[in-house]
């Protein structure tokens, strides 16, 4: 009675299951059995073995089939999963996990409660009414419990803060496409609103954005299904057909460029609200065109010999006019680069497949120190917005936001990809550790009885065999003339060939 009159019905059905869904009514005579297409089914057992088991289910089409299945791997049903938190689960475990999540979002409920943190699965569609600023007051000033929202996350920090003293950390984590960008806009919409509407005591001093990680190779490729960065597809959308477009040399139509795909474009006003002169706005403008442009130089190589050369040189000198080079200085860094050799300079000829990558390690420097100079500029609008606030260092604290990029399972790793899931592994370890393995300490100290799971299943291993040799050999290779792959390769067998969690491919895997 007190939620309803807290938020509209249209909102509340969002937010909770109406009391009309009826409880499950569990037959002690079930199981949930592993499927490979639906993860895990709930199956009628028919003869229960010392090691396995046979159960019974109908399939899509509604024929009624059996197997037998190791009892290690099935899953005792919960009598109730009509929660808004899975802690509370009766019996909390992979099938009633997925089953309580796929029940809520059937009924279009996509924020669950899992102990401190909130589980959201991505809607694909807008929720509006979710989002508003009624909805953010309530959570901002109600004291009493509310149903599990991304809101409430970021209210908790502001808790933390207040009651505690504490400085606050909101983990946004995520496979790829999780929906993880869009909930840490709503987190940080909800922070301006909390913090304008809690006056001295909530007033934001200083606004800091960092990037973690680039993935720069998203530049020059695209995995299946991606695209490259949007700015590359705005920047074509509003210049394209207007005087831009011949200062900027983008006389190509978009899928003629080889960085990018086909993609919906749209207009971008953004250059503006950052601040940007005119002047800077052409500068960054010239830097993504030559980016473009970089991505359609055609490279030949001598026959019998390494040496690569550029087949037409209307492209070269287009890229250095944009960069303001000498076109023949940009053509030797590619094709004849100079390097260090004890004290003296000499310039190396490169064949056809090192002069394809260092055009491609260029793009991707190019737009790697372009997104930090835009960076820069946001920060330096925030500082300033900021800037009439009372310094009062020894008293601020801070709620940091981590939007970190999704971990993918793709046939082919790029290493800024390599390095994402192996962030994602590090925070997984730390969430296993503060869900489970405190938790199990305590229930020692306390003397509780509790079955012995292995909760913290977090690769402890791997992770440290990723941190030591690995990275460190990758970065001492990096460093030594002529370093290359197959010398590191070498290093990495050497190295680890008595690690357990190594294994050398075999030619055929190769």
């Amino acid at each position: 009675e007190n939620m309803t009159k807290l938020f509209s019905q249209s909102v509340l059905k969002l937010l909770e299951l109406s009391k009309d869904v009826p409880p499950d009514s569990v037959d002690p005579n079930t199981l949930w059995v592993p499927d490979e297409a639906v993860g895990y089914r709930l199956c009628t057992i028919i003869d229960n073995g010392v090691y396995d088991v046979l159960v019974g289910f109908r399939d899509e089409q509604g024929f009624f089939e059996k197997k037998r299945v190791d009892k290690l791997l099935c899953e005792a049903p919960s009598f109730n999963t009509n929660k808004d938190d899975l802690c509370t689960l009766t019996e909390p475990n992979a099938a009633t996990v997925l089953e309580t999540l796929a029940k809520r979002y059937s009924h279009g409920i996509i924020h669950t409660y899992c102990g401190p943190f909130c589980v959201v699965v991505n809607p694909w569609k807008p929720l509006p009414p979710l989002y508003t600023e009624e909805v953010m007051t309530e959570y901002a000033h109600c004291g009493g419990d509310l149903p599990p929202h991304v809101y409430a996350i970021a209210q908790n920090a502001f808790n933390g803060i207040e009651r505690g003293g504490m400085n606050q950390s909101i983990l946004i984590t995520g496979e790829s496409g999780a929906g993880k960008t869009e909930n840490t806009k709503k987190i940080i919409d909800f922070i301006l609103h909390a913090a304008c509407s809690g006056g001295d005591r909530r007033r934001i001093a200083e606004c800091v954005v960092t990037s973690d990680l680039l993935e720069k190779s998203r530049v020059v490729n695209q995995n299946e299904g991606e695209r490259n960065f949007h700015i590359f597809y705005q920047v074509l959308s509003n210049f394209f057909d207007v005087p831009h477009k011949k200062f900027l040399k983008l006389t190509k139509r978009l899928e003629e460029y080889k960085f990018l795909r086909t993609m919906k474009i749209e207009k971008t006003e953004c250059f503006s609200k950052l601040g940007m002169s005119e002047e800077e706005q052409r500068l960054v403008l010239q830097v993504l065109s030559a980016i473009l442009q970089i991505g359609n130089l055609k490279f030949g190589e001598r026959t019998g010999l390494d040496i690569s050369f550029i087949e037409d040189d209307t492209e070269p000198e287009i890229i250095a006019e944009l960069l303001e080079l000498k076109t023949s200085k940009l053509v030797d860094a590619l094709t004849q680069p100079t390097i260090k050799v004890h004290d003296k300079l000499i310039r190396k000829n490169q064949n056809l497949q090192k002069t394809v990558f260092s055009a491609c390690a260029m793009a991707k420097v190019l737009y790697e120190r372009l997104f930090g100079w835009i960076v820069k500029k946001c920060n330096d609008v925030l500082t300033s917005e900021s800037s009439n606030v009372e310094p009062d260092v020894k008293s601020r604290r801070f709620i940091a936001v981590l939007d970190i990029a999704g971990f993918e399972i793709i046939q082919s790793n790029s290493f800024e990809q390599f390095c994402i899931n192996y962030t994602n592994e590090r925070l997984q370890q730390f969430f296993n550790h503060f869900m489970f393995v405190k938790e199990q300490t305590d229930y020692l100290e306390e003397g509780v009885k509790w079955a012995n799971f292995d909760f913290a299943n977090d690769l402890e291993e791997t992770i440290s065999l990723i941190e030591k040799p690995l990275l460190s050999l990758l970065e001492e290779e990096c460093l030594v003339p002529n370093g290359n792959d197959m010398s590191l390769l070498e290093k990495f067998a050497a190295s680890m060939a008595t690690n357990s969690n190594f294994a050398k491919a075999k030619q055929s895997q190769k």
